[in-house]
């Protein structure tokens, strides 16, 4: 077991997301099977690690069936409250908030799973976006992509990424005629059609 969470903590220091995978899960499976030996004080920790995990790789049945399968005794524990509050606020579509959440994260080793909390929602968002508009102002699919004013380089690449064209300050996802006979809210396409809350729609 120290192994282990030794292994997995290394992974998170090493932004090594496949490997991180892996020792998580055989952490989970050995947490599970040797539960009558003493209880590790990085335990909470650790499977607070491996719902992130699933999380932020959008596997959000399995996040679910991880959180069921718990003991009692961890599901109030700090560490995995807040890996559901985070699971809770995706669901939501409220990335303002899960990006707030990542200043009170109760561990740093948990601070490493935003980006990859950020490049999910925001391969999620593009898609909404691209399926409901023809174009949009740079400055305002920036903002729903939660690009800050001074990431434009970075939107760009992001942009160049899903093979949309930007000019003249706009964002050309494709041509006029393919695009939908009225415009759709932007925050009304993302809290309704984010894979998130699909997925959550067919297991609750």
């Amino acid at each position: 077991g120290n192994v282990l969470e030794l292994a997995t903590s290394l992974c998170v220091a090493a932004s090594n997301f496949d490997e991180l995978d892996r020792y998580t899960t055989q952490l989970d499976a050995f947490y599970s099977q040797f539960s009558e030996l003493p209880p590790s004080p990085y335990e909470p920790i650790h499977r607070g690690l491996r719902l992130l995990t699933l999380v932020s790789s959008g596997k959000i049945p399995e996040f679910y069936t991880e959180v069921e399968s718990l003991p009692p005794h961890l599901l109030s524990n700090a560490h995995i409250k807040y890996v559901i509050e985070l699971a809770q606020l995706i669901r939501e579509g409220s990335f303002h908030k899960v990006w707030e959440l990542r200043t009170t994260v109760p561990t740093p080793l948990y601070a490493f799973f935003f980006a990859k909390v950020a490049e999910t929602f925001r391969g999620e968002v593009a898609q909404c976006i691209a399926a409901s508009y023809a174009q949009l102002p740079v400055e305002e699919a920036a903002r729903q992509l939660m690009f800050n004013a001074g990431e434009e380089a970075t939107f760009s690449q992001f942009a160049q990424k899903n093979g949309w064209e930007i000019c003249d300050r706009t964002v050309r996802f494709r041509s006029q005629r393919a695009a939908l006979a009225h415009d759709v809210p932007a925050h009304h396409v993302m809290s309704q059609t984010l894979l998130y809350a699909a997925e959550l729609e067919r297991i609750v």
